[in-house]
């Protein structure tokens, strides 16, 4: 809503991009083994480099005005930002990388369980190196954002007001 023109007719943009979205899901989920190809191939790749980009851009022509940190972190901020993030479900979805992983090694023709593991294992230092540098990048525009922007509901919001920042209404 707020990238609408003013006076839209919100229903009829609602339903569009509802018609949109279930078209997309259902083409990916018409052929299932060729989700994470598809994913793999154009999805991932694009928002890294656009979280990269925005942080490029952020660290050259940012707001930065760093906060003092709220009443809850200031005693133990590890264990209360340890204790929020883990509610992210990372954790769990961990596993199930794994499993995607595994399947799709085994896919690929690897049988031998050896060979399964040992892949596995560098398929998931790779993500966990690129997750990492992920969330540091996003963990440093929170941070020097903080005393620019109020305290929003979520990280999400916050992103929005740093591409806003950077880029404008078009960009955002």
């Amino acid at each position: 809503a707020p990238y609408l023109p003013e006076g839209s007719n919100l229903t009829v943009f609602m339903v569009l991009y509802s018609l949109i979205f279930f078209v997309v899901a259902t083409w990916l989920a018409l052929n299932p083994g060729k989700l994470v190809d598809r994913i793999g191939r154009f999805l991932t790749p694009s928002l890294l480099i656009l979280i990269c980009f925005l942080f490029i851009s952020f660290v050259i022509k940012g707001e930065k005005v760093i906060a003092s940190a709220q009443p809850a972190y200031q005693n133990l901020p590890f264990l209360v930002g340890f204790s929020e993030g883990y509610q992210t479900m990372d954790t769990i979805a961990a596993l199930n990388f794994g499993l995607v992983i595994a399947t799709t090694l085994a896919s690929f023709g690897l049988k031998e369980k050896k060979s399964v593991v040992k892949h596995t294992v560098f398929a998931g230092i790779a993500a966990g190196t690129i997750l990492a540098s992920v969330y540091i990048m996003l963990s440093v525009m929170g941070m020097y954002s903080s005393g620019v922007y109020a305290i929003q509901d979520n990280g999400a919001w916050t992103l929005r007001c740093i591409v806003y920042q950077l880029f404008g209404g078009p960009g955002a």
